[in-house]
């Protein structure tokens, strides 16, 4: 049975995927499986995986028809048998060291789950990204931006003792909902303060991670999927819902003027505002991250709105 189970899902990927299965392949240790899943690629995806497949004996390649990154994730999560999983979006890459790093840690102490600052790459410069520590790390999934489901490495015995699953028809922040369920079955957690994962900017649009979403509805699931989750933290999320919303409304150029009228009614009460404005810093510094060409003038008068309120 391999150590660690790599899971990458794949939807049209074909500039990027042999970059990103190539990496993993590059590791210093042997001991891993590629699970690769093609969620219905309409690109030379599967021809490509098919040929690496056939070259690379730790490569178990499967194809279905599109249902979305959630369900992909979760079959391959059905197909691992290695006793960590890592997961890995197609048109991203890890470093050679990453597999055997990860590994050591854990055989240390056994954690249910390791989690490690990772790369925002833009392809000419990178940033690195810390991961913010604290004794809480429900917090600093929801609050600090640690909800990348790329930075964790997770015991999957921990996944089935807990019954932690992806919801198949979430087709936004269903990464983040997954860490959510990591952190509030309490695990036997630890942190490497190094990067090893390359989130790149530059690369796929058309990939499961760059669809267009519905961030009001992905986000009440996520406040309803986890009672235990605290107030001030469920808070948060409300906050974030609303933001979000402004955002797609204002990545894409439309009138948000409704969206100000439903922050200012009963469904986001006055106590909401200081949280709005810690979620808007976040959003649009993760907007811009992305190369998303925003409207400035309209960036200052929800700012002053924002402030107005407080």
């Amino acid at each position: 049975m391999p150590y660690i189970s790599v899971i990458i899902p794949v939807f049209n990927s074909e500039r990027t995927i042999s970059s990103c299965v190539q990496s993993v392949l590059d590791q210093t240790i042997s001991d891993f499986e590629l699970i690769i899943i093609d969620d219905g690629s309409t690109d030379n995806c599967p021809q490509i995986i098919k040929q690496l497949s056939d070259k690379h004996p730790q490569i178990k390649y499967f194809r279905k028809e599109n249902e979305g990154v959630s369900a992909t994730r979760q079959y391959g999560l059905s197909q691992a048998a290695g006793e960590y999983i890592l997961f890995i979006d197609s048109d991203d890459w890890i470093e050679s060291s990453t597999l055997e790093t990860f590994k050591d840690f854990s055989i240390k102490k056994e954690y249910d789950v390791i989690v490690c600052d990772h790369y925002i790459d833009y392809g000419i410069k990178k940033t690195y990204h810390k991961f913010e520590v604290s004794d809480n790390l429900l917090e600093n999934i929801v609050i600090h931006g640690g909800g990348n489901l790329f930075t964790k490495f997770i015991s999957r015995q921990y996944i089935i003792d807990n019954k932690i699953q992806f919801e198949k028809d979430m087709d936004r922040f269903e990464d983040l909902l997954f860490c959510i369920s990591l952190a509030c079955n309490h695990p036997k957690w630890a942190y490497i303060p190094k990067a090893f994962y390359h989130y790149c900017q530059y690369s796929n649009p058309n990939s499961l991670m760059k669809k267009p979403h519905n961030s009001a509805i992905n986000y009440q699931r996520l406040r309803n999927n986890c009672p235990t989750i605290p107030t001030d933290i469920q808070d948060y999320l409300y906050a974030n819902e609303a933001m979000a919303t402004l955002l797609e409304d204002l990545l894409s150029y439309h009138d948000f003027s409704k969206q100000f009228k439903q922050l200012e009614s009963k469904s986001y009460p006055i106590a909401y505002w200081p949280l709005l404005q810690t979620a808007f810093k976040g959003h649009i510094h993760y907007s811009i991250s992305r190369g998303a060409l925003i409207c400035i003038i309209k960036i200052k008068e929800l700012i002053k709105h924002i402030l107005s309120k407080i």
